[in-house]
């Protein structure tokens, strides 16, 4: 195959070409063969000593074969330019002003399952928040532990009654969480919260117990989101900001997946997504030749300091920090997932400590 081509072709133009760094890809292509004939063709003119190994660049090539010597001198930056045409004009990067920063910057956190926070996480998200005064606020869910009246509490077999004390307990700690919050958002920025499955929990409990309605199980009137500028989104709601997603996580399939991020992009968002629920940080590309662009999905750390009750057998531990977004104009986006180790962060070069 390969003697076959070089009886057809001319030997000192491949060889020139092999030098010039032409790929094999690019060979068949100008010899219009098989990459097998092209590969074979080599491996005879390396056997014959016309060409060297890819390892071994021909005397006086440079130090690279394909690249040029650079013992030239003042020669230097015409070879290259000519060979790689790089543009050596190196422009100075600007930074825009505050006022017209040209993108719009958003923290997002999930799973604070309060009272069970994680304080240092915490506190040193309410520290970023304060340094970077973000235009967007997202809280994925999950705000509440409710263990008050969890069906994954259970003694003999039966759910346990749900106690005023503990219930209040729980209302009383995300009021503060989110007053934290408010203290350090301002009045412009946008404020979203999402609907979960602890959340959930409080519509089950209703329908076994009607009786017990009242405010303190309502949560837009127990955490007062109204008077506090906050958007709630619905159970399963999935909400389109720019060019990404955001749910809370906890749909059908994606909880029993070891890699839920990749589930949920297959199964339900086909679409760049962001979420919280699973108290780990993965994240996901999905690159494809019919895509114009990769797909993104991450599911974000968690502001909870433990796995609950129910998911102590599992695996993963629990996996503290936060997030930010930044979006430009047209919605393109870029996000920094931030890890509180140590009860430490680093976030734009500067410590953080909880």
């Amino acid at each position: 195959m390969g003697k076959a081509l070089l009886e057809r072709i001319d030997i000192e133009e491949l060889i020139q070409h092999y030098y010039a760094g032409k790929s094999t890809t690019d060979l068949t292509k100008l010899y219009k063969c098989s990459k097998w004939a092209i590969d074979n063709a080599k491996s005879i003119l390396q056997k014959a000593g016309r060409i060297q190994f890819r390892g071994q660049p021909p005397a006086g090539a440079g130090i690279l074969g394909r690249i040029p010597d650079f013992t030239k001198g003042k020669a230097l930056k015409k070879q290259i330019n000519e060979m790689y045409n790089i543009d050596w004009e190196i422009k100075t990067s600007t930074r825009m002003a505050d006022k017209d920063k040209g993108f719009t910057v958003g923290m997002l956190v999930a799973d604070a399952h309060n009272p069970e926070i994680h304080l240092p996480s915490f506190n040193i998200a309410l520290q970023v928040a304060e340094d970077i005064n973000p235009d967007i606020f997202i809280d994925l869910g999950d705000i509440c532990d409710y263990k008050s009246i969890s069906p994954h509490v259970r003694r003999n077999g039966q759910v346990k009654q749900m106690s005023e004390i503990t219930l209040q307990l729980e209302n009383d700690a995300v009021n503060k969480y989110l007053d934290c919050w408010g203290a350090r958002l301002s009045k412009e920025c946008v404020k979203e919260l999402f609907d979960s499955n602890h959340t959930a929990w409080v519509k089950k409990f209703l329908e076994k117990n009607p009786s017990l309605q009242c405010d303190a199980l309502d949560p837009i009137k127990a955490w007062h989101l109204k008077e506090r500028g906050f958007k709630f989104h619905g159970r399963n709601k999935i909400v389109k900001r720019g060019k990404v997603s955001y749910c809370h996580g906890d749909l059908q399939y994606s909880s029993s997946s070891a890699y839920p991020a990749l589930t949920l992009m297959q199964k339900y968002v086909h679409h760049n997504f962001i979420c919280g629920h699973f108290h780990i940080l993965q994240r996901i590309l999905s690159a494809r030749a019919m895509d114009k662009q990769p797909y993104e999905g991450c599911v974000i750390p968690a502001l909870c300091k433990r796995g609950q009750d129910y998911t102590e057998c599992r695996p993963a531990p629990v996996v503290n920090g936060f997030a930010l977004i930044y979006y430009l104009s047209n919605g393109t986006f870029f996000l920094q997932p931030h890890v509180v180790k140590e009860k430490k962060c680093i976030v734009n070069g500067k410590l953080y400590k909880g």
